[in-house]
């Protein structure tokens, strides 16, 4: 039933009994609607349409009891979704997809309270200091672990060296699993050798009993304490589900 009609607006009362209100805009359109999910009545929804009256914006709340917010590309397809990682869960997920409707990256939290992001590029950008048309873009290295990592500068004073390391490291990297790499820089060296290393520190000596002094470029890699465990190949996404259709109101 229809209580009010006018071309800015239509006001009534779906056939779930529920109210609803279009509001119009000077082209006849809709351009914002307040209505209800599907065929639950008492579940709101409300959308935001562009010049054609097609949907770009949908803010509604699931079967789950859980808000969701979805943004429309000019194609149809849903380009954004903000709502809950999985069916029933409390983490949060942010969606972006491309023109097919597609995931190709996103920012969750899965059930174990563990936030992630996932995309194919991962960057930081930073303005061209040389060229303002221009920006420099560095991607991220990947590998199959949750890694940090410290480098430096040390001295070898006759042929022995001990390279404390920043506290920060040594909460952060776990005991198993370190790795040190050492460049001497001096062609007289012999060679070095780690004869010992922790997350407070690593022990280098000069190979065949060397006495050399001369400094060495070092890196360490670790694995992030409580991330021993990362799994690489893991079971296929299952992702948030598209909400359903919009119902269909007409007065």
């Amino acid at each position: 039933s229809i209580s009010d009609s006018s071309p800015a607006s239509e006001l009534g009362v779906s056939s779930n009994n529920a109210g609803v209100i279009h509001l119009k805009g000077p082209n006849g359109n809709r351009n914002m609607s307040i209505w209800h999910y599907g065929t639950s009545p008492d579940r709101p929804l409300v959308t935001m349409h562009d010049e054609a009256g097609d949907t770009a914006i949908r803010m509604d709340v699931n079967p789950d009891g859980q808000g969701t917010v979805i943004t429309y590309g000019a194609n149809g397809q849903t380009n954004t979704y903000m709502g809950t990682a999985w069916s029933g869960a409390d983490n949060g997920f942010i969606g972006v997809y491309d023109s097919s409707g597609n995931y190709q990256a996103a920012l969750y939290v899965d059930s174990g309270g563990t936030g992630y992001t996932f995309a194919d590029v991962k960057n930081f950008r930073m303005e061209h200091p040389e060229d303002p048309k221009k920006e420099i873009w560095y991607a991220c290295i990947e590998g199959p672990e949750a890694a940090a990592y410290a480098r430096g500068t040390a001295t070898l004073v006759n042929g022995h060296a001990r390279v404390e390391l920043p506290r920060h490291f040594q909460l952060v990297a776990a005991e198993q699993g370190l790795t040190v790499t050492v460049t001497p820089l001096s062609a007289d060296s012999k060679g070095m050798a780690v004869v010992e290393k922790t997350p407070s520190g690593f022990r280098v000596r000069e190979l065949m009993s060397g006495r050399g002094n001369y400094s060495f470029d070092w890196e360490i890699k670790g694995v992030r304490r409580g991330y021993e465990d990362y799994e690489v190949v893991r079971p296929a996404m299952v992702m948030p589900a598209k909400t359903e259709q919009e119902p269909v109101y007409q007065p």
